[in-house]
């Protein structure tokens, strides 16, 4: 097995022990201003314990909310709140699944005027035959152009 699709797959192994987190409701207020207020902590304390005016550590918990805070400030709150920042990409599908579908389209997209060509003098491939022979090209294409299958969309 290359070391690239080992890679894909040892990565796709950690990112379903955390699948399931993505099912998690932010709260309604945001996690800043929810965890202050059940730790029974006053917006003037979170921002004395941030370093920075109240009215900041306001700003900060509606930037949550709006999702226009960096992680720097996200960081920086959750560490005043004694909690720690997790922060994760979760891909919608595996990434095994997302580079054999996209190297699928590199396949098709590299061979397209093959099958037309074939197609015009009446020796074209039947369905089945090709969906064997592209996720057989798929499986080939990928180690030799991993970086080339995201030129297509």
């Amino acid at each position: 097995m290359k070391a690239s699709k080992l890679a894909i797959l040892q990565l796709d192994k950690q990112l379903n022990r955390v699948r399931p987190i993505t099912d998690l409701t932010p709260p309604l207020y945001g996690w800043i201003k929810t965890i202050r207020s059940a730790l029974g902590m006053t917006a003037q304390q979170l921002a004395k314990r941030m370093g920075v005016t109240q009215a900041r550590a306001s700003a900060i918990e509606r930037g949550e909310m709006e999702n226009s805070l960096t992680l720097k400030t996200l960081k920086e709150a959750a560490t005043a709140l004694n909690c720690q920042l997790v922060y994760f990409l979760i891909p919608e599908k595996s990434l095994e699944d997302m580079v054999t579908e996209q190297s699928i389209k590199f396949v098709k997209n590299s061979t397209k005027s093959v099958v037309h060509s074939m197609s015009l003098e009446d020796q074209s491939v039947k369905n089945e035959d090709s969906e064997a022979f592209l996720s057989m090209r798929a499986e080939e294409a990928f180690p030799k152009n991993s970086n080339k299958i995201w030129d297509f969309e």
